[in-house]
């Protein structure tokens, strides 16, 4: 089953985030691809992942792409599907430190706006501290 970026985009905003999951294997994926990495297998059926998940890693970016304020902070989240996603953390840089590794967060989003390199504006995943 397809899942397509305008797709993901739209649930995401009614605060559902997507992957898939494949029938073959049971592997869950995401970011989503049209075969399963695993086992190669295309039968692929969309499910609703966790919107919490666990601060695996981050790094605060200081010299961001054009079109971007720095400083800010990207982290990979581990979900309990198993998966690792990437997003911005809703958090001060400059406060940042190795007590944020392991902390469990909030998946939302907030929309990003297009520059001269891209087709236009689009999503990005933010992460809140679950206090």
């Amino acid at each position: 089953m397809e899942l397509t970026y305008k797709d993901f985009c739209n649930e995401i905003k009614k605060g559902r985030l997507l992957g898939l999951k494949c029938e073959g294997c049971g592997k869950v994926i995401f970011p989503v691809k049209s075969f399963c990495p695993d086992c190669g297998g295309n039968k692929l059926k969309k499910i609703e992942l966790s919107k919490r998940g666990k601060i695996k890693t981050y790094t605060v970016i200081r010299v961001a792409p054009e079109g971007f304020n720095p400083p800010y902070i990207v982290a990979i989240v581990e979900l309990p599907e198993d998966v690792l996603v990437m997003g911005n953390l809703d958090f001060d840089p400059e406060k940042a430190g190795l007590f944020l590794l392991g902390k469990e967060v909030e998946i939302g989003y907030k929309e990003v706006p297009g520059d001269k390199y891209s087709g236009g504006g689009g999503i990005a995943l933010l992460f809140s501290l679950v206090e």
